[in-house]
């Protein structure tokens, strides 16, 4: 998120982001601005079966995740948003090679 944040800031904004194993970046404010604007829609964080990175900080004291959801079950299947499934090809591709190397 800060490479992207500083390609914003350089007027190259990164057309997606990928964050593997991303544990929750802030607080409901965070997470509410971050989502409204340009980047959430774009922002995609692979989530592989039950990886602990994911569910860290806890949500109990306030931290919530910003982007969209790209869920990796342990038998290598993807779960995608509705709303993504225009471009899924693209993202399963991308994904292909990552789970081939996991």
């Amino acid at each position: 998120m800060l490479a992207a944040q500083f390609c914003e800031s350089k007027e190259s904004a990164p057309e997606a982001k990928f964050t593997p194993g991303m544990p929750r970046a802030g607080g409901s404010p965070f997470q509410a601005s971050y989502n409204a604007n340009a980047k959430g829609p774009v922002t995609y964080r692979l989530v592989h079966g039950l990886d602990v990175v994911a569910s860290i900080p806890m949500s109990a004291i306030g931290f919530r995740h910003v982007g969209r959801m790209l869920q990796c079950g342990a038998d290598k299947s993807l779960t995608f948003p509705l709303d993504c499934r225009l471009w899924t090809q693209t993202v399963q591709n991308i994904l292909s090679v990552l789970l081939t190397v996991s």
